[in-house]
């Protein structure tokens, strides 16, 4: 049996313009910060080596985003240099912004060159008045003003794994997100419009060499 323990705290300061009416002064303060858990169990001597995982993701987010305040603090987390593809969902819809992601997963190995994995998220805004990011930054859906929805959706993702011959490895992938309250009551369409649930599949080989 193995357990593994994580944890990560980061906090971001300094000073940022607004930009607003076409200011170039630093006239917002930035106060951000992030927070990262993460708790697993190997079952190791068990039949096909079963892993169970949960973990909390939090960065902050700012209410004033969309409002047009010119001045006071800044809030919202930027995701420094991201590598969101394996931590916050296969789909590649969120980044470590204004967002808080409760996950659990489980992988397994019935064969020593065969395994599968099962991994849930459970997304929600930090700040209700700031937007939904996607993993590279960017606005995925802006927050309407007035909005009191938190819950952005769930994804669901499952993985396969079979190496050939020691060379080639084969990999088959599907994820489903399932749209929340945020995204039923915030998307109106144009270029605030987001499709609601969606399905993601993939098929990969890698050879080293």
């Amino acid at each position: 049996m193995c357990s593994s323990d994580l944890a990560e705290f980061d906090y971001q300061f300094g000073s940022i313009g607004s930009r607003l009416n076409g200011s170039t002064a630093r006239d917002l303060d930035i106060s951000a910060g992030a927070l990262s858990l993460d708790a697993g169990y190997t079952f190791a001597e068990q039949p096909w080596t079963p892993r169970f995982g949960v973990g909390y993701d939090y960065a902050s987010g700012d209410g004033d985003n969309n409002t047009g305040n010119n001045g006071g603090d800044f809030n919202t987390f930027e995701n420094l240099f991201p590598t969101n593809h394996a931590i916050y969902g296969f789909m590649d819809l969120f980044g470590w912004r204004n967002m808080q992601d409760l996950r659990f997963g489980m992988k397994a190995k019935p064969l020593p060159k065969t395994g599968f994995s099962v991994d849930c998220h459970i997304f929600r805004l930090a700040n209700k008045g700031d937007n939904w990011y996607r993993f590279n930054g960017a606005v995925m859906l802006n927050s309407l003003p007035g909005n009191q929805a938190a819950s952005i959706g769930q994804e669901l993702d499952v993985t396969a794994y079979t190496t050939i011959k020691d060379v080639v490895k084969l990999s088959i992938g599907w994820g489903h997100f399932f749209a929340g309250e945020f995204v039923q009551k915030n998307n109106i369409g144009g270029g605030n419009s987001f499709s609601g649930d969606q399905d993601w599949t993939f098929l990969m080989a890698t050879l080293p060499f």
